[in-house]
């Protein structure tokens, strides 16, 4: 999978291959589709939804931290994300809102803050979150999942 990274230089060669000639050929715009769908590929698969069981006396913060942060060091062995995790940090958005309760989280990894939104169903005591990276396609950022939406 592509890291951060790679999207990045992605989205950086398809930038060059748009706006480096204007004597573009069909098969360059084959090829600027192919790469594009890459990059939302790779993002769509970054950014899927992972849960877990919020533990009974465990407030929902706390749950998410330290979730996540066996989420980032999962992504770090797999070299998915580079550098060591430096902590995970979660606060409440809407703390008096229903069950579903939405969180916005920062996982410190290396030098890079990387943001994840989350929401605790209370109801279900599960928790449930996406990292979010804010790499842009053709039609903006690509969506995350509803369910790491209120």
């Amino acid at each position: 999978m592509l890291t951060v990274a790679g999207f990045g230089a992605a989205a950086v060669v398809l930038i060059i291959v748009v706006g480096g000639s204007g004597n573009s050929s069909d098969g360059n715009a084959a090829e600027l589709l192919r790469a594009g769908e890459r990059v939302r590929s790779g993002v769509l698969h970054d950014q899927a939804p992972h849960s877990s069981k919020l533990h009974a006396g465990v407030p929902p913060a706390v749950g998410f931290e330290r979730a996540i942060a066996a989420d980032v060091r999962g992504r770090v062995r797999r070299k998915e994300l580079a550098g060591p995790t430096r902590g995970v940090s979660c606060t409440a958005v809407d703390p008096r809102r229903g069950s579903r309760r939405p969180y916005r989280c920062t996982a410190r990894v290396g030098a890079i803050r990387y943001p994840f939104f989350a929401v605790a169903d209370l109801r279900t005591r599960r928790l449930t979150w996406c990292k979010f990276d804010q790499i842009p396609t053709g039609e903006g950022a690509v969506p995350l999942s509803p369910r790491c939406k209120r």
